[in-house]
This record gives structure tokens, C-alpha cells and sequence, in this order.
């Protein structure tokens, strides 16, 4: 995101790490996740925005540098932690309704459809030699992903409103890897629903899988 927006207020990497006070070599780590940007102290994420936002730099696209910082956070714990330790009591996608930028960042590696704030950035890109589109997994990384949130979802208890809405949060993350095996297991898990579910107060009983959403 921070080349994105880079890009889009015509800096080069030199120029912007002139900005913010730091090597060529620190916006590089930034940009290619060498050095994550997380671990920038609050008082300097916040420096970096207004010095982004005095470039000129669409609030969309600053939103959504913080919704990837969310998504890196997310992201994160998935790949740090094993399958056998992966508990669906208390997880973050069973205590509350993730939000469609939220959820565009964290699937855009996994199904390579840009945010819609991304896409609607148009703005030649100053880029030398070859760069990729947006960020990627992994071989081993993205199937680590999957079955981590397979076996979440999984493991969710049905039987009450926060397993519910674990089970069916993940299955929409999911929803945006189309690869037969993931597909399949999505067809599996759905018919096994059907059959298995009953009506929790506040709920209805599930019905046909929501549709991903598109860039209008």
C-alpha cells in the first residue's frame, strides 16, 4: 500500500525517504515487507500519513494503508501459528463482523483482485524495471492460509452465535481462493451445514453463499 500510494503522488523511493528522514533503503524494506511497517512506533505511523496527506495522497488510499496494516496483523497470527494450536474460541472472525475494505485487503493476495479504493487509483506509476501488481503468497504461505481457516471453521461450534459467525466469515475469506480443492471443500462444508445446523435466536438458518463482492 505504501508503494500504491507512493506511486500515486509521483515520489520516487529516494524522494520519499527524504521526507520521512530515513535511508532509501528503509522505504525499500517498507515497500517489500523486508521491515515491516508495523513495527514503526504510533507517533511515526501518524508523522508518515499527514507527510503522505501534504503530498497530496487520496484519503482512500491512506484508509487503506491502515486497513493494511489490519490485514498484515491478521495475516500474521495465521502464518505464526501451527494448525494443531489453531483454537476457534475467541477468534477474531467469530467476535466481529469484518468490513468489506478489511476483507478486500486480506483476500487480495489470496484471489488477486485489487481493493476497490486501489483500483480506482489511476495515476501512471513511476516504476523501474519489473514489479509485481500487488502482493503475493508464498506456495507454502497461501497453503498454510487456507488450512488454517479450514480448520477454524471446522472446529467452530455451530451451536452458538460467535462459532456461526466464525464459520461463516472464514468461509467467505475462502471463498476468494479458487482452487479445486478449496472449492470442493466449500461445497462439502455447506451441505454438511444444511443438515447439521439449527436456528440460534437472532440467526437464520444458513442459505446459499453470499456473492463475492465486485469492483463496480
Amino acid at each position: 500500500m505504501l508503494k500504491v500510494i507512493r506511486e500515486s503522488v509521483g515520489q520516487t523511493q529516494e524522494q520519499l525517504a527524504e521526507r520521512f528522514a530515513v535511508s532509501a533503503a528503509t522505504v525499500q524494506g517498507w515497500e517489500s515487507g523486508r521491515r515491516p511497517l508495523m513495527a514503526v512506533s504510533a507517533g511515526n505511523l501518524i508523522a508518515i500519513r499527514a507527510q503522505l496527506r501534504h503530498l497530496g495522497a487520496a484519503p482512500a488510499l491512506l484508509d487503506a494503508l491502515r486497513q493494511g496494516l489490519e490485514a498484515d496483523l491478521f495475516v500474521g497470527e495465521i502464518l505464526a501459528t501451527a494448525h494443531d494450536q489453531a483454537h476457534s474460541g475467541g477468534h477474531l472472525l467469530g467476535g466481529w463482523v469484518v468490513t468489506r475494505p478489511f476483507t478486500e485487503m486480506t483476500a487480495w493476495p489470496i484471489g488477486g483482485a485489487a481493493p476497490l479504493a486501489i483500483a480506482r487509483s489511476t495515476r501512471q506509476a513511476l516504476r523501474h524495471g519489473p514489479v509485481p501488481s500487488g502482493p503475493a503468497f508464498g506456495v507454502d504461505e497461501r497453503t498454510h492460509i487456507v488450512t488454517r481457516l479450514q480448520t477454524i471453521a471446522e472446529r467452530a461450534d455451530r451451536r452458538t452465535a460467535e462459532g456461526l459467525l466464525l464459520a461463516r466469515q472464514a468461509y467467505y475469506l475462502l471463498g476468494f481462493d479458487t482452487s479445486p480443492n478449496t472449492m470442493a471443500w466449500l461445497g462439502q462444508m455447506y451441505r454438511m451445514n444444511r443438515q447439521a445446523v439449527r436456528t440460534v435466536p437472532g440467526w437464520c438458518r444458513p442459505g446459499p453463499w453470499p456473492a463475492r463482492p465486485r469492483a463496480r
